[in-house]
């Protein structure tokens, strides 16, 4: 048993099932044994855009570009990327934005990432340029800002309610009688019934709502602009996001 499947076990001995949001967040971001801090290598699990041809993150460049021109060209602003990855998009995004004359002068370049491992990955192929490090956005200094984010959203941590024919419940990680983790249902939760068919799933990200909060907040303050990129296939019914657990 991992270290960190034990405290998890421990927590769930503690203070019954865990919300699936939070056993998400344990998972991905436990700063010590979590998904973030100990993955083996890069590209080993999936594959994004921006690993998969430069035009991705030079478009994104182009469009950066673009909109600091409609800003008024500040002589310095914040660009910000949320969830950076290795660096890749970034250095795409900086080459193509760099032949707008005065735009890579004028970017104060921001990463907004929690892993040490990805730090020390955008560190290096990011080694040209003066790069900062923050933990989130709302500990970025004011100032006019563009921000980018590939991906970012479907790694929030989301909670799950399934409909059945007695009303919503909470999906939980808790034990099976083994001591086992194991997917079960709560107690029944306060949502309108009469929009999703009973069988079906949804899904709400609590981060998601202090993220836009923080970005509106940051423009209402200072002028900006911010292109978050997710996809999806558009021809099925919304249900669980989740493949594993």
């Amino acid at each position: 048993m991992t270290d960190l499947r034990t405290r998890i076990v421990e927590a769930i001995r503690a203070n019954g099932p865990l919300p699936v949001s939070l056993y998400m967040l344990m998972c991905l971001h436990d700063p010590r044994d979590g998904y973030y801090a100990t993955r083996p290598g890069f590209n080993q699990d999936f594959t994004t855009a921006p690993e998969t041809s430069q035009v991705f993150g030079e478009l994104a460049g182009l469009w950066a570009a673009h909109e600091w021109m409609k800003l008024g060209a500040p002589p310095k602003f914040w660009l910000i990327e949320l969830g950076p990855g290795r660096g890749t998009m970034m250095a795409d995004l900086l080459r193509a934005a760099h032949s707008v004359k005065g735009f890579a002068e004028a970017a104060q370049i921001a990463l907004i990432e929690a892993s040490p491992a990805l730090r020390d990955q955008q560190k290096h192929l990011l080694s040209r340029y003066t790069i900062q490090h923050f933990d989130e956005l709302d500990s970025v200094p004011p100032g006019p800002s563009i921000i980018v984010a590939n991906e970012f959203l479907d790694c929030l941590a989301v909670r799950q309610y399934a409909r059945d024919g007695n009303g919503w419940r909470e999906r939980q990680v808790g034990l099976d009688k083994d001591g086992n983790l194991a997917i079960g249902i709560g107690p029944p939760a306060d949502l309108p019934e009469d929009v999703i068919p009973v069988g079906d799933h949804v899904e709400v990200a609590p981060a998601l709502g202090t993220m836009i909060s923080s970005v509106a907040t940051r423009f209402r303050q200072h002028p900006g602009r911010a292109l978050f990129l997710d996809y999806g296939p558009d021809d099925r019914s919304p249900d669980e996001t989740l493949r594993a657990y």
